[in-house]
């Protein structure tokens, strides 16, 4: 038993590894930003489902935050909302970003 937790501890932490930084095997939770316009009916899809499950994320309405409408052409490289960054990669599609939501819930806040 205890060879078995060496062995999975030392092939999570390469030989003269830098000991202050985590492993790769350890999973982080990602960075999520959903920015989507309070008047776009898909952006509206992702927000109903949200508070269906009663779970949200962080979110930015371009219509009244310029920066987030300027992350949106910079990290997105569109101007399509809803628009899903997961770790700064765009996802786009209000079904998608459902999808992903949906099996990925233990990521979301609680919503009160």
């Amino acid at each position: 038993m205890k060879l078995a937790l060496c062995l999975a501890l030392c092939l999570c932490i390469p030989l003269f590894a830098d000991t202050t930084s985590t492993p790769s095997c350890v999973q982080q939770k990602p960075k999520l930003l959903l920015i989507y316009s309070s008047r776009c009916p898909h952006s509206q899809q992702v927000l109903s489902y949200l508070r269906s499950i009663h779970k949200t994320l962080p979110m930015e309405d371009v219509l009244h935050n310029a920066e987030a409408k300027e992350e949106l052409r910079v990290k997105g490289g569109q101007m399509i909302v809803p628009c899903l960054l997961i770790n700064d990669q765009p996802t786009y599609d209000a079904d998608v970003i459902t999808d992903w939501l949906s099996k990925h819930q233990d990521l979301l806040l609680s919503s009160s």
